[in-house]
């Protein structure tokens, strides 16, 4: 409504917040009603939004089950054709915070504490990208843009632990180098695969990293999005 955006496919690249941090039925029950309200202002726009998901949602609500009209969340490996462009969704990322966080933000030079997230209600043990040969394998045409949560590894940002810029987060989280360059790498070898299956992909979009970065690599298009960052792209 602010963004005044009609007639339009909306799709959300992850952290859609399903299912996030719902501790009660009573969070549960506002829950169901706010995608049932947004769902009628999607509607009455004709606007249908698709949602990969995100480390901040939960993967259950992916499965195909609780779609509405005009809300979908798409489950990974689900492909959507519009006009001549075939997009593929990839969800999936780390929390870095799952284990709490306590550390100056680059962007307000303000110290930022957060608590320790609890397992199945603000962080899953399947938040990760899956990597599924057999699902890339029966895609039945060429994939045009590729929306995903997180990048390859060699894609911005890049993981330079040496810079020491994840130090204050190793305190909580004494493996989060590791965890993270796993996350990468299993998006890498999703990514790698459809190059080798011969998809010409154009554009990749992701999220995840609260940034905005564009990189041109070999002709595919890398665009990072920040928060509530709208990018049109017409088909």
């Amino acid at each position: 409504k602010d963004y005044d955006i009609n007639n339009s496919y909306l799709f959300m690249l992850g952290d859609f917040g399903v299912d996030f941090g719902l501790f009660t039925q009573k969070e549960v029950i506002k829950e169901n009603r706010r995608l049932l309200n947004l769902n009628t202002s999607l509607k009455k726009r004709n606007i249908i939004m698709l949602a990969i998901r995100g480390n901040h949602d939960n993967f259950s609500y992916f499965d195909g089950t609780h779609n509405l009209s005009n809300l979908v969340f798409l489950n990974d490996y689900d492909t959507v054709q519009l006009n001549d462009k075939n997009f593929l969704a990839v969800g999936g990322g780390l929390s870095i915070d799952r284990y709490g966080c306590n550390y100056i933000s680059e962007k307000t030079g303000r110290r930022v504490i957060c608590k320790p997230r609890k397992l199945n209600y603000s962080y899953w043990e399947d938040e990760l990208p899956v990597y599924d040969e057999e699902k890339i394998n029966a895609i039945p045409f060429n994939i045009d843009i590729v929306l995903a949560h997180t990048t390859p590894h060699y894609c911005y940002p890049f993981i330079e632990p040496k810079k020491g810029s994840f130090k204050e987060w190793e305190e909580n989280y004494p493996n989060l180098i590791e965890d993270m360059k796993n996350e990468r790498h299993i998006m890498t070898k999703i990514f790698e695969k459809l190059l080798e299956k011969g998809h010409k992909i154009q554009n990749f979009f992701y999220g995840h990293f609260h940034q905005t970065h564009r990189d041109e690599r070999n002709g595919i298009n890398f665009i990072l999005l920040d928060i509530l960052e709208f990018r049109e792209f017409r088909v």
